[in-house]
């Protein structure tokens, strides 16, 4: 049978071949193969002969992030659009319209995106260029053009490095009453094995997690402190090659704790629209360039569920804790980078983070947090209680909507009590001894607002 290909797809492969005429093509497709000819394809020609499908292959080595063109064919909202797949991802115009879903076909389309056009000849006919692509005035991208300006860099410093380690045990350690790391046994559909000491777990981290229990069993609880973040150190360095951010820095650290250096490669993969192989290489780094750092911590923290919803797979009685988590590692790693980019010194975080415990405890904690200037776990979930309380989203950071909602809780609660009437003074008054004044509660909020705001938007 004669085939052709619907007009408008070709149009669309025309912009991008003009766009990035050194891309590769190896994944590209338009007529079905045998396994499409067996099933329902656009793909195969519908009864005029024509086409109304297409492959695009993934090449952000020439400038070709499949992902990326997929998510600007959806945002166009283009009326050509029948449906888009993409790295394990489908949107479509009818069934949800516009809304991204999970794709369980066998291919994964990590090496291409596809996209089929409405059996209308009059709409899958339509040679108009597609607004996603930049229209027919796309300039074609030559060497000779000027690369984009780098980002400005941002590293972490070694001193940073060592609070990265710590935050990360303060996410994990389960302590005793005295604040000790302890040695905490893991329910059974954990994975890890039977104990874990600050996340060091027996199954992946053997020999680690043994060294810890005998140091805490000895009494040793400073030593252990500090081999822990030794090893948490050492194990989640290879974040340090891939970005030289230090909020992504840390975020990609948490990953690595948590997924291994694979899954955490893969997250970052994910995070910037490439194949994810868990191999962090030209076309990674490629993707990641020119990307700030706060736009990749949003991108980090979406591909982090999103990874572990579809690859590590949902379990219920984790879930809400692992939320929590990520978003306060997302918290933490905006903080250094504040720290990193001299928006916010560390002299100011520790110090706004005191007094949101301060005030936590003022309006009733239970139990009382450290007044440590870390935010932690017990901080954070003390935090989310609060916000979920007073029906703010329960998000654990301190944004402005949380700031200004404690802030009002704590003037109703120095508020001065409502005058009483005067009574007759007794004839010889007792002396009455005068508390001494107390010191304003919260005249920082606002230097707070503004720091954290800075922050956490």
């Amino acid at each position: 049978m004669t085939w052709r290909l619907a007009k408008s797809l070709d149009t669309l492969r025309t912009q991008i071949n003009a766009a990035f005429p050194k891309r590769d093509k190896s994944s590209d497709g338009t007529i079905g193969d045998a396994r499409h000819q067996a099933e329902h394809s656009e793909h195969n020609p519908d009864q005029n002969g024509v086409v109304r499908a297409m492959d695009i292959s993934n090449d952000p080595a020439h400038g070709v992030v499949s992902d990326k063109i997929a998510h600007a064919l959806i945002d166009s909202r283009d009326p050509r659009i029948l449906y888009v797949i993409s790295n394990r991802r489908i949107c479509s115009s009818v069934v949800q319209p516009w809304v991204w879903r999970v794709y369980s076909g066998s291919n994964a389309h990590d090496h291409h995106f596809h996209i089929s056009v409405v059996e209308d000849p009059k709409r899958y006919d339509d040679t108009s260029p597609w607004s996603a692509i930049g229209g027919a005035a796309s300039a074609p991208k030559t060497d000779e053009q000027p690369a984009p300006a780098p980002v400005a860099s941002h590293p972490a410093t070694d001193t940073m490095r060592l609070r990265m380690g710590k935050t990360i045990i303060d996410f994990e350690a389960r302590r005793d009453k005295a604040g000790h790391l302890a040695v905490y046994s893991l329910p059974a559909n954990d994975g890890g094995g039977s104990y874990e000491v600050a996340g060091i777990n027996e199954k992946y981290h053997p020999k680690e997690a043994a060294e810890l229990r005998d140091l805490i069993r000895a009494g040793k609880f400073d030593d252990a402190e500090r081999r822990a973040e030794e090893i948490i150190l050492d194990y989640t360095k290879p974040a340090m090659g891939w970005t030289t951010e230090a909020g992504p820095e840390f975020y990609l650290r948490d990953c690595v704790f948590n997924r291994g250096p694979g899954g955490a490669a893969r997250i970052l993969q994910r995070a910037v629209g490439v194949h994810d192989d868990g191999q962090v290489g030209p076309a990674t780094r490629a993707a990641l360039a020119g990307i700030a750092a706060g736009d990749l911590l949003t991108k980090l923290r979406a591909a982090r569920e999103d990874y572990e919803r579809n690859v590590v797979g949902y379990r219920a009685n984790f879930w809400a804790g692992l939320v929590n988590r990520w978003n306060n590692a997302l918290a933490a790693a905006k903080a250094f980078q504040a720290e990193a980019e001299g928006t916010a010194p560390p002299s100011a975080i520790e110090h706004g983070t005191k007094w949101l415990q301060h005030s936590l405890n003022e309006l009733g904690a239970d139990p009382k947090l450290d007044e440590d200037g870390r935010l932690g776990k017990k901080t954070t979930a003390m935090l989310t209680a609060f916000q979920e309380e007073n029906g703010l989203p329960g998000t654990s950071l301190p944004d402005d909507a949380t700031i200004s909602e404690i802030e009002k809780h704590l003037a109703a609660l120095h508020a001065p009590a409502p005058p009483v009437p005067a009574e007759p003074a007794p004839a010889e008054p007792t002396p009455q001894p005068q508390a001494p004044p107390s010191a304003p509660r919260h005249t920082l909020a606002g230097n707070i607002r503004s720091i954290f705001k800075r922050i956490f938007g």
